[in-house]
């Protein structure tokens, strides 16, 4: 099995990751009931700080006072190059099994299904279903490296 270290493990980042940070960058600064209103996928205070103090460990948001955060020094990377693939490579260096994801695609499309057996099977992920390689999924597509028809994924 491959060895894979990484950061502070993000469990679930924001759905639309991109536009969460597009928010923060044209806002200047909010705060996490904002956050809430950004992040659809936000439920509570709790989750909002939590994923505010995620990218925050990536270096995507800098607090500024106790509950407000503004762009990061990453995040204003991010924003001068425009790049997604810039965006990944943050998020690869906390999420497990994730620039695999791509990688194994550019094989063959994979079924959502096929890449969850590789995260089983080859990399000792413990998960029950698919949700975790569709967020992932769809964080990839965010950044330009897959697209996804039904449940196929296709290397960009």
């Amino acid at each position: 099995m491959p060895e894979t270290v990484r950061a502070r493990s993000m469990y679930n980042p924001p759905g639309n990751l991109r536009a969460c940070l597009e928010h923060v960058m044209s806002e200047g600064n909010v705060s996490i009931d904002r956050w809430m209103n950004i992040d659809e996928t936000c439920k509570s205070r709790y989750t909002a700080l939590s994923r505010m103090r995620q990218l925050h460990d990536m270096g995507l948001l800098v607090f500024d006072g106790h509950d407000r955060a503004k762009i990061g020094p990453a995040g204003i990377t991010y924003a001068n190059l425009g790049d997604g693939s810039f965006l990944a490579g943050i998020l690869a260096q906390s999420i497990s099994f994730f620039l695999e994801i791509p990688e194994l695609c550019r094989e063959r499309p994979r079924s959502i299904r096929e890449l969850l057996d590789v995260a089983k099977k080859q990399y000792g992920m413990t998960w029950k279903g698919q949700r975790q390689v569709y967020a992932r999924v769809c964080w990839l597509a965010q950044c330009g490296l897959v697209r996804r028809e039904d449940s196929i994924v296709h290397a960009i």
